[in-house]
């Protein structure tokens, strides 16, 4: 009935010398378990820029829940004993996903572990972890959170999560933005008619491209954004001459695709 207006008729059922008075009611709807990998629930990655927050949680539960009968086999971390929600998202351009547990709403679960496949069907798990632990001890200000790398942009992938402490029941609410990962190895791939001068530099950097150049990143070998500056043309400059001489690499998102390379600074 999604989306559908519901009535709900009460009758009195007795002598006609009395009435009926109702003070208060309220109607619960259990929560989709989405207990099947071949059923999960699609959710959208937000944008990296996006803040973790009520109106961007995605929410499920696994009252109810039972092992999936697609997958043979556990994951290949944490305890599980079923139970398992399944969610399914197409990869970002930028190839990673931050996953982040929001505070004060893991209501019945005690450990939140993951899993993540690239189909449905299989029992090999592409990545596994234990995240969050002792989540029943509420309130907590302390906010957990995970990335997962070595995406295919575009690509479909399933993320399977489960209460791995005794298998506890109960409602789940999470994130999941688009992430760059600075430390994975710079590409191979090339922008069309990218340019990049001088290089090395020690003032400014000139970039150009064919297509037109929506937004660069800069980073240090320990991962840390430094720089972070939206464009909209073909042929930009950047101003470095406050950064330590060393080798950076930066992001380069154009209309078309994304790329790193490595700068290297005087």
């Amino acid at each position: 009935y999604t989306g559908e207006v519901i009535y709900i008729a009460f009758e009195y059922i007795g002598d006609a010398s009395h009435e009926l008075y109702i003070d208060d009611f309220s109607v619960l709807f259990e929560p989709l378990t989405y207990d099947e990998a071949a059923t999960a629930l699609h959710i959208n990655v937000l944008d990296e820029s996006t803040n973790c927050s009520p109106g961007t949680y995605i929410t499920a539960s696994n009252i109810g829940a039972t092992d999936s009968s697609a997958i043979n086999g556990t994951p290949s971390c944490g305890d599980y004993s079923g139970g398992d929600i399944w969610f399914q998202f197409e990869a970002p351009e930028t190839g990673a996903v931050q996953l982040i547990l929001t505070q004060y709403i893991m209501l019945g679960w005690s450990e939140f572990s993951y899993a993540l496949y690239d189909t449905y069907d299989t029992s090999i798990d592409l990545d596994c972890n234990v995240l969050g632990q002792y989540l029943n001890e509420m309130p907590t200000d302390e906010e957990y959170y995970d990335y997962i790398t070595g995406l295919t942009p575009g690509e479909s992938y399933y993320l399977r999560a489960w209460d791995s402490n005794n298998n506890n029941f109960g409602e789940l609410e999470f994130c999941l933005l688009a992430y760059t990962d600075p430390n994975a190895s710079v590409s191979d791939a090339t922008i069309n008619g990218f340019k990049a001068y001088p290089n090395p530099t020690h003032n400014f950097v000139y970039f150009e491209a064919q297509d037109t150049i929506k937004n660069i990143r800069v980073y240090n070998l320990l991962g840390q954004e430094l720089r972070n500056t939206d464009f909209d043309s073909k042929n930009v400059e950047v101003n470095v001459s406050n950064l330590n001489s060393a080798t950076y690499i930066v992001q380069i998102k154009t209309s078309q695709q994304v790329v790193a390379y490595k700068l290297f600074v005087e």
